[in-house]
């Protein structure tokens, strides 16, 4: 079946990690659900089967349970599809960033993937990150990923039969590559320009965001940069909770901040290839149209400030 290798779990390097078949794996990962819950007290299953996805997922060498989930979904729409006379597409993103042209630039609903920090760096609580200054994420905005969703459909829509699996991956990564240490400058760029007000109404002073190559070293940091021994006791409980609230940022964004692998548009950049000039105005996915410091210094920021910040009532802290 096309590309259906990739729907095997494999660890973020892209080696196997079992033997097993797709249909084993995911036989056996639901029969496991299925047992555990019977096992686990309601009021505590939440929390308890996060934790058991979690064991999962690094027992197939996934770095959490978002991508093993997306695969077992995967192999579940495979599975499951039966002898539907249609074609089955599969599109796979890279972190989701507001929209650059539709239904306007900036748009965004929810705060995603980078945003916490972009926001918490522009309010001045967060001066450094654990991070390697040249990942690349692949980032793409939101209506490049809808438009080339519906691209990808139109497609394969007129097939009007059962066919194999086709799989489009919407990232920036291969054709139009960011890296951290200039998203963070271009951040950076931004909040020096048109800062945040604290309540008093001064403007937030914000300087280079600082990298850091550990967890341990970012505690460190948010500790002597804080001067925390000289908070009184109020000033010493809200600064004990925003840096249980760092370190979970960090905690979960690590695996993505010093990942070596990525989204291959390859297929995608395929799709576009094969429209005609109406259709790729219509079907406007293209990553390398995209000019990274005028999108994030003039597009994204703002649209978080005004949809997402301002949602809070106003721009102060």
């Amino acid at each position: 079946m096309e590309e259906m290798e990739c729907l095997s779990l494999r660890d973020g390097r892209g080696s196997q990690t079992s033997i097993l078949t797709e249909a084993m794996v995911l036989e056996e990962e639901m029969k496991l659900i299925s047992d555990y819950k019977k096992l686990v007290e309601h009021n505590v299953l939440t929390p308890k089967m996060k934790q058991l996805g979690s064991i999962r997922a690094k027992e197939y060498g996934w770095d959490s349970t978002y991508g093993f989930t997306k695969a077992l979904g995967e192999m579940l729409i495979d599975k499951r599809r039966g002898e539907i006379l249609a074609p089955l597409v599969i599109v796979r993103t890279s972190g989701i960033l507001s929209t650059y042209k539709e239904p306007f630039p900036g748009w965004i609903e929810g705060i995603k993937t980078v945003d916490p920090v972009i926001l918490d760096y522009g309010k001045g609580k967060l001066t450094g990150f654990p991070l390697n200054p040249n990942c690349v994420n692949g980032w793409i905005p939101a209506d490049m990923v809808v438009n080339g969703t519906l691209g990808a459909m139109a497609k394969h829509v007129s097939m009007g039969k059962k066919a194999d699996m086709s799989i489009y991956h919407l990232s920036s990564a291969t054709s139009n590559p960011i890296v951290l240490e200039d998203l963070f400058k271009f951040v950076y760029q931004h909040f020096k320009s048109r800062p945040f007000f604290s309540p008093s109404g001064r403007p937030v002073q914000v300087s280079e965001m600082k990298f850091f190559n550990s967890l341990p070293d970012f505690s460190t940091h948010l500790w002597t940069s804080s001067e925390a021994a000289q908070f009184s006791s109020k000033k010493m409980f809200e600064f004990i909770k925003f840096k249980e609230h760092a370190e979970y940022l960090a905690t979960v964004y690590l695996p993505y901040a010093f990942h070596t692998d990525w989204l291959d548009d390859s297929k995608t950049r395929g799709l576009i290839g094969s429209m005609s000039d109406e259709e790729k105005k219509k079907f406007g996915c293209d990553a390398k149209s995209i000019e990274w410091k005028d999108y994030i210094v003039n597009v994204h920021i703002p649209g978080l400030r005004r949809h997402i910040w301002k949602e809070k009532g106003s721009s102060k802290m």
